[in-house]
């Protein structure tokens, strides 16, 4: 509409309306999953109407390189896991650390064991961590990593250098399908990789280790497995895979 003198206040008030906020939350929330997560947590102080939309996300993607208005992106990290609604069904988690920023081992950690948290707390079916900041002090031992057990999760990737990875004694992965580690350290000889697939991932059918050290041993016992990559497996000095033929 042209107005030739000053538009009435009816036209001034509908052009001022805020039509984004009375959208369904479904269709906010395909809008937003668009946006870089610092920017669609910000999204809370604009009305009580937005203060929780955020938390319902189907998909959470960190990234230190769209993280720069923010001092800490581990605090970031804990943060936005801590104030996400728990009953949604979360398909995919990313944590990507590019090395935009000076992190310590110890942050790095901080930031999987956040990303590890938000896993046992929602049903998601993707859970990845990539961290590629190099640790060169050889005579520092590594921080340990606590992998716990992750029911609904059918694909896990976990790509971090300089840390033990603990893997978890008990519980059971039941949709857990695949499998990729890269980088980390064993101290167990094996033990624990072993233990988690033989008795506590009964659908497993694709393990691939990248680049792992302190593995030993690797006794595979499985009727699912169906695809096995090693890759720089250093240490490892004795294999045994036993797996049911495809049909």
């Amino acid at each position: 509409m042209v107005c030739n003198g000053p538009c009435s206040p009816a036209v001034d008030d509908e052009s001022r309306r805020d039509r984004i906020s009375n959208l369904p939350d479904d269709l906010l929330l395909r809008i937003l999953v668009l946006v870089p997560l610092v920017e669609v947590v910000r999204t809370s102080v604009l009305s009580r109407r937005w203060v929780h939309v955020w938390t319902r996300l189907p998909m959470l993607e960190f990234a230190d390189d769209e993280a720069s208005p923010v001092a800490s992106f581990a605090n970031l990290v804990a943060g936005v896991i801590r104030g996400y609604a728990t009953d949604v069904d979360m398909p995919d988690v990313l944590i990507s650390v590019r090395g935009c920023f000076q992190y310590t081992l110890d942050e790095a950690v901080r930031i999987a064991a956040s990303a590890f948290l938000v896993g046992a707390a929602c049903h998601h079916h993707h859970h990845q961590l990539d961290e590629t900041e190099d640790e060169d002090d050889e005579c520092i031992p590594p921080p340990t990593l606590h992998m716990p057990c992750f029911p609904m999760v059918t694909e896990f990737a976990l790509s971090f250098r300089g840390v033990e990875l603990r893997m978890p004694r008990t519980g059971v992965f039941e949709k857990l399908t695949k499998l990729y580690i890269f980088g980390v350290q064993f101290t167990d000889g094996g033990d624990g990789i072993n233990n988690a697939i033989i008795r506590q991932c009964p659908c497993h059918q694709d393990l691939e280790l990248h680049r792992v050290e302190g593995i030993k041993m690797l006794f595979l016992l499985s009727e699912s497995l169906l695809r096995l990559r090693l890759y720089k497996v250093m240490d490892l000095e004795r294999l045994l895979v036993t797996a049911k033929k495809p049909p």
